[in-house]
């Protein structure tokens, strides 16, 4: 808000920490039955996370950097678009903002339950 203040009830204490991410968690999906999310992050990984105890249901180790992460059918599948640096940006000089010069997206679809994907 302009004069800084929040809204009523926008803010509120944590009632779960979710661990094992080591990098920002860029993206963020709620599963349509509520009771899982599945988040996507910088270090190039995305995990599916129960709601309830916040556990580790599934996590996939990807080679490209994730720019988005959408549900398909009714959350059977995961779909994110990957891709990889330019060139001239290494991977210790890599901003979040230098996602508009990634070459080349391609998208993958996840199953959910067995894990297994194409692109």
């Amino acid at each position: 808000m302009e004069d800084g203040k929040q809204l009523p009830g926008s803010h509120q204490k944590a009632i779960r920490t979710f661990e094992g991410h080591q990098d920002i968690i860029r993206y963020i999906a709620i599963f349509p039955d509520g009771k899982r999310i599945v988040t996507g992050s910088l270090d190039k990984t995305i995990w599916i996370w129960g709601l309830e105890d916040g556990v580790e249901m599934r996590k996939w180790v990807v080679e490209q950097y994730i720019s988005t992460l959408v549900l398909l059918k009714n959350g059977e599948q995961v779909v994110s678009a990957e891709g990889e640096l330019p060139a001239h940006i290494g991977e210790e000089d890599f901003d979040e903002n230098d996602f508009d010069g990634v070459l080349h997206w391609q998208l993958w679809v996840r199953d959910v339950e067995s894990g297994a994907y194409y692109c």
